[in-house]
């Protein structure tokens, strides 16, 4: 009798070892579970970060970023030219039938004092620029909504470029007389 409480024993030790237990299964089908549901989420955010931008996005992006660049340059408290740059230029393949007239005056910032005797000194040069620019323009790049930003951004570009260094630089052209007949 006691060599079968022996046996007993030690098939009741044997299956208690042969018997795997419930919860290392479950740990290991939760750790799993997790570890997809990760990977899901960071799948998930990468795709949603590295998408390209639709058109209407990248236009929203481009005119936040230029108000924000207008509301700093509007800040800054600069200084106009008094009188006006005009020009009347006939556009190019009208055969003279059509014009534009053209008026800006130039900002700058208050603190370069002889930068607005630099531009009286240049009129005659700007209002060349400003002719040879509009010459060259046909009816269909004057009416396509951005034209005139083209034309400030050129003038700017333009009438900088003939300005000494040492005298400072405009800061922005704005259009005061806009005319297509």
């Amino acid at each position: 009798m006691a060599e079968e409480e022996q046996k007993q024993a030690q098939e009741g030790a044997q299956q208690a070892q042969a018997k795997p237990t419930g919860s290392g299964k479950g740990v290991f089908l939760g750790l799993i579970g997790a570890i997809v549901v990760i990977n899901a989420i960071i799948a998930l955010v990468l795709i949603q970060v590295t998408r390209p931008k639709s058109p209407a996005e990248k236009m929203a992006e481009a005119k936040a970023d230029s108000a924000a660049t207008q509301a700093t340059l509007s800040s800054a408290g600069g200084v106009t030219t008094e009188e006006p740059v005009e020009a009347i230029v006939n556009i190019a393949d009208t055969d003279g039938e059509r014009f534009i007239k053209l008026g800006v005056v130039f900002e700058y910032d208050e603190k370069e004092k002889t930068l607005g005797e630099a531009l009286e000194k240049h009129r005659p040069r700007i209002k060349n620029a400003m002719i040879d620019l509009l010459s060259t323009m046909n009816l269909m790049e004057l009416n396509e909504p951005d034209a005139k930003d083209k034309i400030r951004k050129e003038l700017l570009r333009r009438v900088n470029a003939m300005l000494p260094k040492k005298q400072g630089q405009i800061r922005d052209v704005l259009l005061v007389e806009y005319i297509i007949q």
